[in-house]
C-alpha cells in the first residue's frame, strides 16, 4: 500500500508513439514488398521479350541464309548473324578506286541483292510470322 495515489508514467507518451512507428514501419514494408514483386513480374516479362528476340533473329538468319546462299560466294559477301547485316567484301566490286560512283558489277548486285533482302521478313515461313504476332502480343500486353 502506498501513501500517495499512483502518478501517471512518463513513458505513456512514448508508447504511443513507438505504435505509430511501427505502424508506419510495416506501411512503407508493405510499399516495399509490392514494388519488389512488380519488378520481379518485370524482370519475367523482360527474359521473355529478350528470349523471343533471339528466337526471332535466329529465324531471320536462317531464311536469310536461305534466299541468299546461291549467291553469298559468287558476290563475296556475308551476313552477320547478329545484326542480320549483309556485308560485301570485295571493295574493287563495289567503286572503282579514287570514284564516288558505284561500279556497274556492284549496281547489278544490289538491283538483284536489295528487293530480296527487304522482302525476306515479309514473305519469311509462318513459324517465325507467328512467334512474331506472338511477340507482339505478349510485348502489348507489359
Amino acid at each position: 500500500m502506498s501513501v500517495f495515489p499512483p502518478s501517471p508514467s512518463e513513458n505513456d507518451e512514448w508508447v504511443s508513439v513507438a505504435d505509430l512507428m511501427s505502424g508506419l514501419m510495416l506501411l512503407f514494408l508493405a510499399i516495399a514488398v509490392f514494388f519488389m514483386i512488380q519488378i520481379e513480374n518485370t524482370r519475367g516479362d523482360l527474359e521473355n521479350i529478350a528470349v523471343l528476340y533471339e528466337e526471332l533473329q535466329t529465324g531471320l538468319y536462317g531464311q536469310l541464309q536461305s534466299e541468299f546462299a546461291a549467291d553469298l560466294e559468287s558476290w563475296n559477301a556475308e551476313i552477320d548473324s547478329m545484326t542480320l547485316s549483309v556485308r560485301f567484301l570485295e571493295q574493287e566490286v563495289l567503286f572503282e578506286a579514287g570514284e564516288a560512283e558505284l561500279n556497274e558489277q556492284f549496281t547489278t548486285i544490289l538491283a538483284d541483292f536489295f528487293p530480296r533482302y527487304v522482302g525476306v521478313p515479309t514473305t519469311g515461313t509462318t513459324s517465325v510470322r507467328s512467334e512474331s504476332r506472338a511477340t507482339r502480343r505478349r510485348i502489348g500486353s507489359i
